[in-house]
């Protein structure tokens, strides 16, 4: 091979990766056009005799066991969701409960609703000459 085809070959190799690199970050971005494009798996009705008997019975006995598994994990997250539920419910429950409180609580409170302004007090001897004083050493 001469030095010019080895050339080319590694300019076209590295234009066709660049190419492949570029296709692949377009997609990378925008995840709902790669889950559109993606080749989604088919349902495969194992009830059906044909298929059983292409399966054969150890597969047969793998795919039971997985259904089995399945459903027991489904109902343990029904029930976990549940719970969740529950807890979400009780601790919205609560914080209404004291936000109600609290703005019941607020508006019973009167006490500002009489109070008077005290007198201002009154001067004593000893004020009087302190202020005299006072004048005295600004002049």
């Amino acid at each position: 091979m001469s030095l010019a085809v080895v050339t080319r070959l590694a300019v076209a190799g590295r234009a066709r990766s660049m190419q492949l690199t570029l296709h692949a970050r377009k997609h990378i971005c925008t995840s709902a056009i790669v889950r559109k494009n993606a080749e989604t798996m088919k349902q495969v009705e194992v009830d059906e005799p044909h298929v059983q008997s292409a399966l054969g019975q150890i597969q047969m006995n793998l795919v039971k066991q997985a259904e089995k598994q399945n459903l027991d994990r489904a109902e343990r997250h029904r029930k976990f969701r549940r719970k969740d539920w529950m807890v979400g419910l009780t601790c919205f429950a609560i914080v209404v409960g004291i936000y109600c409180y609290t703005i019941f609580a607020i508006k019973q409170e009167q006490f500002l609703d009489d109070f008077d302004m005290p007198d201002p007090t009154e001067e004593t001897p000893q004020d009087k000459l302190n202020r005299q004083l006072a004048r005295k050493g600004n002049r």
